[in-house]
This record gives structure tokens, sequence and C-alpha cells, in this order.
């Protein structure tokens, strides 16, 4: 970890990201990702009261359709400030990614919430993210 004055980015979920596992297994990250307890589903809980916030079935094509969780925090050990930005699947991810730098960024002074999950879904079928693509589904402090 960093200190207070610098920004850790970590693209991904907890699988691959090992910053993204240690705030998601430490009680920093607001929202975090599982496997749903019978195993047939991904989800996003709040780590408040640990009510779902979005859920994504396991099997079929992920390649077009995703949920996606951008998030800031601060880690109280280190002081270190942490933005996350993932999906379930890989296409969530790349479409977290892509929010972030083309939405988010250039309007930045907009955003008011420590934490934000969208929907994702291809609307013109070229299997990557556009404008014009994502719904909100929820966000918070």
């Amino acid at each position: 970890m960093a200190g207070g004055d610098e920004l850790l980015i970590s693209v991904g979920g907890a699988f691959f990201a090992h910053l993204t596992g240690y705030v998601t297994t430490q009680p920093v990250a607001p929202i975090y990702g599982l496997s749903s307890q019978d195993g047939t589903a991904t989800e996003y809980r709040k780590r408040a009261n640990n009510e779902l916030v979005a859920t994504e079935p396991s099997a079929g094509s992920h390649d077009s359709d995703d949920y996606l969780l951008i998030q800031l925090m601060r880690d109280a050990t280190s002081g270190s400030v942490i933005l996350n930005a993932q999906g379930f699947w890989q296409s969530g991810t790349a479409a977290a990614a892509y929010y972030v730098a083309n939405v988010m960024l250039p309007a930045l002074a907009s955003q008011t919430k420590a934490w934000y999950v969208y929907k994702w879904t291809d609307g013109n079928a070229n299997q990557a993210p556009d404008l014009g693509e994502f719904t909100l589904v929820d966000s918070g402090t």
C-alpha cells in the first residue's frame, strides 16, 4: 500500500487483482463481489448491511452484457486512496475502465458518490462498450 498522498488504481476483481482482493477481504471496499451461496451466480453486495446490489448468472456468455462496479475508498491502515473499476466478467471490467475514462473523468466534479454500479448492455453488437449503453443500478457513499 502507499500513503495517503497517492492514488492506487485497481482494475479487475479480487480473483485477478491483488489490491482488489485486499480491499474485498479487509473491511475497506463499500461494495464487494462474491459467488452466490449456491455457486450459480456472481453478486455485488453492500458491506454495511450485506444488501444485494446486482447479480448475474455464472452460466452463459457475458461478452455483451455485464454489471460493473466503480468505487473509491480509503484504507484506514495505510491511508491509501484506492480507485477500483471491475466487472463480473472480463467484458464488464473493460466496460468499467471505458466508463471511468470516457464518462466519469471528463465530468469528475459531478461524481459525488463513493461507489456506482452500472448495467452495461452492448447495443450495437460490437462486443465493446460505447456511450449510451450504461444504466445506473445503484450508488452510494
